[in-house]
């Protein structure tokens, strides 16, 4: 899938948020109707890219996957661009008390690569791509603290959860980089 494009940009050798970011500050100088193609390298950059752009009512025209690099088209919106709410936010240094005070859930949206070289012991797994189909099997009730590696990706599923009925849905920021508590990883060990 080949896209004519009228902007490019090089998000290469970055990761999350930076990808997210450029996209961002470059499609603020673009028309509407103008098509971006965004180069990338890191595999997670997709996904938070059609959330960013359903969360910005920007148009994801797709992905064309080369040997090293993606190339991810976007469409600017010809409408004015909704700008939602922050969200409900929770300090990171504030996770562990209000988890054990709400007996809420931690869900860890960042990719499973990510999530099996570390994540927060009970954290469950579910990235950003799948918030939207896995949503329903969530108990509404109960309190969700979304956490991602910077705070970005969980403040769009922290959104995402609270369209789908979950009011007490929170973002934890600022994410995993922030975190210096125990880590668990994919092969069961544990580091504090």
């Amino acid at each position: 899938m080949k896209i004519e494009a009228d902007v490019t940009l090089d998000a290469t050798k970055v990761s999350c948020p930076l990808p997210i970011l450029k996209t961002k500050e470059k499609m603020a100088e673009m028309n509407p109707g103008e098509i971006i193609a965004v180069h990338t390298t890191d595999p997670g950059t997709k996904v938070d890219l059609i959330a960013w752009s359903d969360e910005n009512n920007e148009t994801y025209l797709g992905t064309f996957e080369q040997n090293d690099h993606s190339i991810h088209y976007i469409k600017k919106s010809s409408k004015e661009t909704v700008t939602h709410k922050k969200g409900k936010i929770i300090p990171l240094d504030s996770l562990e008390s209000e988890i054990k005070r709400t007996n809420g859930i931690l869900i860890d949206v960042r990719e499973k690569e990510e999530y099996d070289n570390g994540h927060i012991v009970n954290a469950i797994s579910m990235p950003l791509g799948e918030i939207r189909e896995r949503a329903s099997t969530l108990d509404e009730n109960k309190h969700m603290f979304v956490i991602c590696r910077s705070g970005n990706r969980s403040g769009m599923a922290q959104k995402i959860l609270e369209d789908n009925g979950i009011e007490n849905a929170y973002n934890i920021v600022p994410g995993m980089q922030g975190w210096t508590g125990d880590i668990k990883t994919s092969n069961g060990g544990q580091s504090e």
